[in-house]
Order: structure tokens, then C-alpha cells, then sequence
């Protein structure tokens, strides 16, 4: 069993996918995508987030290459074991990657040009440096989100409505506690292992199994994709309300 290849791969936060199956596709609510999601809604309104720094993230099918290239490449090593880092940020040196306050304005960019149909209030828009105290913070969830999300929870269900959204601001609140952590520490990761296994690839596999994200340097398209997949595949809202919304959001 010793003499078995096996690798440690360790990805960053999983973001919507950039190509494949097909762009924007997410299935989750866990991850940026349902941060992206609630803060479209109306739902997020204040974190304590940091956003003077470069997350590190990396689109899920990137990352399914990047397993498959890496079973492939520690199949052909004398080594019993090998840990991989996977980070968009560390590999593709060509991509100038944006800090937290910056990415947050690219979403807000993508969501204005076809926003939320049924959205309540305006999408978040954070400050890049967080000045904000634990007691100030504390006070910002209980009314700006708990207090919110009860009040519209009463009226629905005055019509008939279940209740739901107070639910969902505990679920979003409990995936933004396990993200903090990650997110707004600026890590140091190295990818020496990484970087072997794309100089052991053909130039056409390194095409076909592209995990360095060296095709996508685009900071606003690859925004459009990922809110467009939220859009679609968490939110349901079809394309063709993109007109009304537009409208809706302006008034």
C-alpha cells in the first residue's frame, strides 16, 4: 500500500465554474456564490469582513482539471506522496489579481447590467477597510439582517406565505463565520509541487486540462460569469426578466 501514488491536493474557496459544464454553473449556496446571492437579494447589508486583501479562489472546473493532471502526473513519480497547492492567485502570474474591495465592485458592476428581478433593497456595497467594532458589527445584524428578515418572515405569512427568510439569514450568517477565517487573512502559498506538474504537461494538455487560468485575464468577464451563473442557477431568474429588472432597480 506504501508504494501507491497519492497526492494532498488543496484548493482555495471554490468559485462558480469559468467553462465547463457551462460558465457560471454553481449548484451551492455555500461558498462566494451564496454571499453573492444573499447580497443580491437585499438580504446582506453589513460584515466585518476584511476587504483590503487578495482572496484566493479558484473556479471548480479549474480545480477538476487541476485533480485530474495531478493523478496523472504522481502516476509517473517514484514518490509516495505529494502535496499540491491550487491557487488561481500563485499560478497564473499573468492575471492581476484584485483585493477583496475591488472584486466586490466588479460583482456589483456585473450585477448592474442585469440585476436581481425580485431583489428588496440595494446590493451591498462594503468599505475596503473595516473599521467597524465587534459591539457595532453585533447591532448592524441584529437590525440591518434579523430584525429585516422577521418583519417580511410576518408579513408573508400573513398571506399564506411559510416563513423563510429569517432561516436563511442564520444559514448565510453561519456560511460568512466559517468563511471569515479564510477570507480575510492574506496567505502565503506555495505551489512549487503545482508548478512541476504543469512544466511535465504537453502544451495541447495543458490546453485541454487548463488549470492555471492563464486563458482568463479579464477581471469584468469573468465577474459576468459568476454572477450570471448565480443569477441563473441559485437564483432561477431567467434571462428574459433581465429587462425589468433593469428598470425596477432604477426606480
Amino acid at each position: 500500500m506504501k508504494n501507491i501514488p497519492t497526492a494532498i491536493i488543496r484548493p482555495p474557496i471554490v468559485t462558480p465554474s469559468i467553462e465547463e459544464p457551462v460558465p457560471g454553473w454553481v449548484d451551492t449556496l455555500n461558498g462566494p456564490a451564496g454571499l453573492l446571492m444573499a447580497a443580491s437579494i437585499g438580504v446582506l447589508r453589513t460584515s466585518d469582513w476584511r476587504y483590503d486583501i487578495e482572496p484566493d479562489g479558484m473556479p471548480v472546473d479549474l480545480i477538476s482539471n487541476a485533480i485530474l493532471s495531478i493523478g496523472w502526473y504522481i502516476s509517473l513519480q517514484s514518490k509516495p506522496l505529494g502535496i499540491y497547492n491550487i491557487t488561481w492567485r500563485n499560478l497564473n502570474r499573468s492575471f492581476d489579481y484584485p483585493d477583496g474591495h475591488i472584486l466586490f465592485k466588479l460583482a456589483i458592476d456585473a450585477y448592474l447590467k442585469a440585476p436581481y428581478s425580485l431583489a428588496f433593497r440595494p446590493v451591498f456595497q462594503p468599505e475596503r477597510i473595516n473599521l467597524k467594532s465587534k459591539v457595532r458589527y453585533a447591532l448592524e445584524k441584529f437590525f440591518y439582517h434579523f430584525i429585516i428578515a422577521f418583519l417580511i418572515d410576518t408579513f408573508i405569512s400573513c398571506f399564506g406565505y411559510k416563513r423563510m427568510l429569517v432561516n436563511y439569514v442564520k444559514r448565510m450568517h453561519y456560511a460568512l463565520d466559517i468563511m471569515k477565517y479564510f477570507g480575510t487573512r492574506q496567505w502565503v502559498i506555495k505551489v512549487d509541487n503545482t508548478l512541476q506538474v504543469l512544466d511535465a504537461m504537453t502544451e495541447l494538455d495543458r490546453k485541454l486540462f487548463e488549470f492555471d487560468g492563464r486563458s482568463y485575464t479579464d477581471q469584468s468577464y469573468i465577474a459576468d460569469v459568476f454572477w450570471m451563473g448565480a443569477r441563473r442557477y441559485l437564483l432561477k431568474d431567467d434571462d428574459s426578466t433581465i429587462p425589468v429588472a433593469k428598470v425596477k432597480y432604477l426606480m
